[in-house]
């Protein structure tokens, strides 16, 4: 028996790592809405919230171009070209510079020096790549301790600010981006001593360079629909009206992208080696009732724990929120299998579609958004109308792409 448990807990460790980088992250903003007020609670969810989208957006999409091009031809040794390691090297300094620029101009009030947040910001976009190279040479449980790392610094800080009632926003925010420096220097130390890179010319740089501006315009429009809300809502209320929406989307949409996230992880590695129409459409099938589940459950906890009085936080003031951020998460657990097979199989034609219909559609809704967005409802709607319109192209290019191809 405990070897059946210890097998298991194994072959599931990289998603034990998800969810403690997650579950600490998600513990954290319920135990630092307890004791910031108002104001410092929205400055650190413009923060994270920082963080979170260079993280995503950083490299700019070339990480897709990495595990498109770069394969594991024996263990600890991966085959590239030397191209994409001086692009991904270029636009994270670039990216670094500019995100730190516009952080810095639009959102002063935030406590950390320039050049810790310079330093952090160029590590953090470095990680993804370090998490893609792990990936590649299937060290998966290293790859999410790596990638998840900051998010349980995140909740130990958290942790000890709430226990001795500590409330210093600015060095609990120092902390936080110091280790993000840390983990990146001791990831890259590691891929420099045990991974060996071997350079090919297999792929010309005129293929590299075209697939990496689709990827970018893919990884924009992502980005977009991600992030776009709580900057809209940022922009248009106050500071703790944005704290408060941010409260809200931890609780009931962060369980939702932790499976989409794990999801992606796992199935982009599946339908890179094959696509198996039934196993995709099943799959589906299958995400969209434990999204359902998922959703229900997240509100009768909702309704516990405010019953109880755990939190402080009155969820019946919000409800119209919290259905359309459920019906959200559903949308984005089933995209989750839809995304990581668009790109795992996508040949450039259909990923030039792509990108042209799904820009267009997510800027002219984000215009109307701003434009006609008085309250936060129809904000997430047109969030939602976007992830759906974006699950309906993908799904209906990879289909017929693969019918094509058989």
């Amino acid at each position: 028996m405990f070897k059946i448990v210890q097998t298991h807990v194994v072959r599931h460790l990289s998603l034990l790592m998800i969810l403690a980088g997650a579950l600490g992250f998600f513990i954290s903003n319920f135990l630092l809405k307890e004791i910031l007020d108002a104001n410092q609670y929205g400055q650190y969810s413009i923060f994270v919230s920082y963080f979170s989208l260079i993280y995503l957006f950083g490299i700019f999409g070339t990480e897709q171009v990495f595990l498109r091009f770069s394969f594991q031809s024996k263990k600890n040794t991966i085959q590239t070209q030397k191209l994409q390691l001086y692009l991904v090297g270029g636009i994270s300094i670039f990216s670094s510079m500019l995100s730190t620029f516009i952080m810095k101009v639009y959102y002063p009030e935030i406590p950390i020096n320039t050049v810790l947040l310079l330093l952090s910001s160029f590590c953090m976009i470095g990680t993804l790549f370090l998490l893609n190279m792990l990936r590649l040479n299937s060290d998966f449980v290293l790859s999410q301790f790596v990638s998840n790392y900051w998010k349980m610094v995140l909740f130990a800080t958290t942790a000890f600010f709430y226990l001795f009632h500590k409330c210093n926003l600015a060095d609990f925010i120092q902390f936080v981006a110091i280790n993000m420096i840390l983990v990146f220097i001791v990831a890259s130390i590691y891929i420099y001593k045990y991974i060996k890179i071997e350079f090919n010319e297999e792929v010309s740089g005129r293929d590299i360079g075209i697939t990496a501006f689709h990827f970018f315009l893919a990884i924009f429009g992502f980005s977009l629909i991600n992030f776009a809300d709580r900057f809209i809502i940022e922009a248009k209320f106050s500071i703790s009206e944005f704290g408060d929406f941010f409260y809200l989307t931890n609780f009931f949409l962060a369980p939702f992208t932790i499976l989409q996230n794990y999801i992606g992880f796992k199935q982009l590695i599946v339908f890179k080696d094959k696509f198996d129409k039934e196993y995709f459409i099943r799959f589906n099938q299958k995400a969209i009732a434990f999204g359902f589940l998922l959703g229900i459950a997240l509100y009768i906890s909702s309704y516990v724990l405010c019953f109880f009085k755990v939190l402080k936080f009155n969820f019946s003031e919000s409800l119209s929120i919290i259905s359309l951020l459920l019906l959200l998460g559903i949308v984005r657990l089933y995209s989750s299998s839809i995304i990581s097979a668009f790109e795992a199989r996508t040949s450039m034609e259909s990923l030039r579609k792509s990108n042209i219909y799904i820009l267009l559609i997510t800027v002219l809704v984000l215009f109307i958004a701003i434009i006609f967005g008085n309250s936060i409802e129809p904000i997430l709607i047109c969030i939602i109308s976007i992830w759906a319109f974006r699950c309906f192209v993908h799904r209906q290019l990879i289909l017929c792409q693969m019918k094509n191809e058989s």
